[in-house]
C-alpha cells in the first residue's frame, strides 16, 4: 500500500487467493485508516476534475466489516463499489465473488454503509430450528463469519468474574475465559506453569503440540510436579486440514476437566483458530450450544477465530448435532 499504491480490498484480495491470512480486528481498523489517508492523499494530487465529489466518502472511515460504494474511476472497468472486507475471498476460490446474492439488483444507485447492512437479511440472526413448514434450517459458515465480523471483545461489556487477557499483560501472555473456568490462550499462556497455578488451571490441552514452526513445543514433562493434567495434538493452522477426528478427544478431555471441579486452559500458538475450534467442539457436543451462539459467546470476550475449513467443519458438526436434536434424524 505504501510503495504499490495497492488499495487495501485489492492488496487483500490478492493475498487471500493464496493464502487464508486475516489481520486481526484491531490491525485491520489500522490498516484501514491507513487506506483512506493513503487514497486521500492521492487524490488530492491528482488533477482538480478527477475524482473531487469522493472526498466527502474518504472522509468517513469505514468499519471493517462495512461495505464502501463510490463511483468507479473513469479508467476502469470494475463494479461501483469496493469490498472493505475480505470474507467472500477464500484460497479455495479460483474467482473474485464481489457481490454477496442479496445485493444483486441493489447497485441502482449510491448507498450508504449503514443502509447496505440494515436492509440486508440477519444472517447473524437467523433461526437455526424449524422453518413453520417443517423444513430443517442449516447453520451456514456465512452465520459464523458475520459474527466474526460483528461481535468485537474489545467493545462487549467486561464482568469481574471473567479473566481477561488485560489482566495477563505482567505475566507477557495472551490468555482469556470465554466460558466459566474455560480458558483459551496463546503458547506463552501454556508454557507459564507460574501463571497456569494463579489461576489455578487444572488441565493444559494444547492443540499445536510439535517442535515444528507454527507449533508448541510442550509434553507432560513440563507440568511435572504441578499438579497440573496435560494432553497435546499435532494440528495444523490449515484450512485444508481436518481436524474432525480431533474433536470428540478433545471435547472429553475438557468435560473431564470443568466436571471434576478443575479448569482448563486449551491453547495454540496465537489462541485464536486451533484452540477456538476444539472448545467450540466441547459446548456443542456436551453442553448442546448452536456454533452460532458459541462463538457469540467467545467472541465476546477474545478475538477468535477458526480458519476457514476448520469453520465448515464446525458447520457441518452443527447441522448434524443440531438435526439429532431437532428431530430430523
Amino acid at each position: 500500500m505504501l510503495t504499490e499504491t495497492w488499495e487495501a480490498t485489492d492488496v487483500m484480495r490478492e493475498f487471500r487467493k493464496r493464502r487464508d491470512v486475516r489481520p486481526n480486528d484491531y490491525f485491520l481498523e489500522q490498516i484501514v485508516e491507513l487506506d483512506n489517508e493513503l487514497r486521500k492523499e492521492r487524490l488530492f494530487n491528482a488533477p482538480r476534475s478527477i475524482h473531487l465529489h469522493q472526498l466527502k466518502d474518504l472522509n468517513r472511515v469505514p468499519k471493517p466489516w462495512h461495505f464502501e460504494f463510490w463511483d468507479a474511476p473513469p479508467d476502469e472497468d470494475s463494479l461501483p463499489f469496493k469490498l472493505s472486507h475480505f470474507g467472500e475471498i477464500r484460497p479455495d476460490m479460483h474467482r473474485k465473488r464481489l457481490v454477496p446474492p442479496y445485493m444483486n439488483g441493489a447497485l441502482s444507485q449510491p448507498i450508504l454503509p449503514r443502509q447496505i447492512l440494515k436492509n440486508a437479511p440477519n444472517e447473524l440472526n437467523k433461526s437455526t430450528s424449524r422453518r413453520d413448514s417443517g423444513e430443517f434450517v442449516p447453520t451456514t459458515d456465512k452465520q459464523l463469519r458475520l459474527i466474526c465480523w460483528r461481535v468485537k471483545p474489545w467493545s462487549e461489556k467486561k464482568t469481574s468474574k471473567m479473566f481477561s487477557s488485560q489482566f495477563a499483560v505482567a505475566w507477557k501472555v495472551d490468555c482469556d475465559e470465554v466460558f466459566p473456568n474455560l480458558f483459551i490462550g496463546d503458547a506463552a499462556a501454556a508454557s507459564n506453569v507460574k501463571f497456569l497455578k494463579h489461576l489455578n488451571i487444572t488441565h493444559v490441552l494444547n492443540t499445536a503440540e510439535g517442535d515444528d514452526e507454527g507449533l508448541v513445543n510442550l509434553e507432560s514433562q513440563h507440568f511435572q510436579g504441578s499438579g497440573i493434567t496435560y494432553k497435546g495434538f499435532l494440528m495444523w493452522d490449515s484450512a485444508w486440514f481436518d481436524v474432525s477426528p480431533f474433536l470428540d478427544e478433545a471435547a472429553d478431555y475438557i468435560a473431564e476437566a470443568l466436571e471434576s471441579g478443575g479448569k482448563c486452559l486449551v491453547n495454540c500458538q496465537m489462541g485464536v483458530s486451533r484452540s477456538c475450534t476444539c472448545a467450540m467442539a466441547f459446548m456443542m457436543k456436551k453442553n448442546a450450544w448452536s456454533a452460532t451462539d458459541v462463538l457469540k459467546q467467545f467472541r465476546s470476550h477474545r478475538d477468535v477465530r477458526p480458519n476457514d475449513g476448520f469453520m465448515r467443519t464446525l458447520v457441518n458438526l452443527d447441522n448434524q448435532l443440531r438435526k439429532h436434536r431437532e428431530g430430523f434424524l
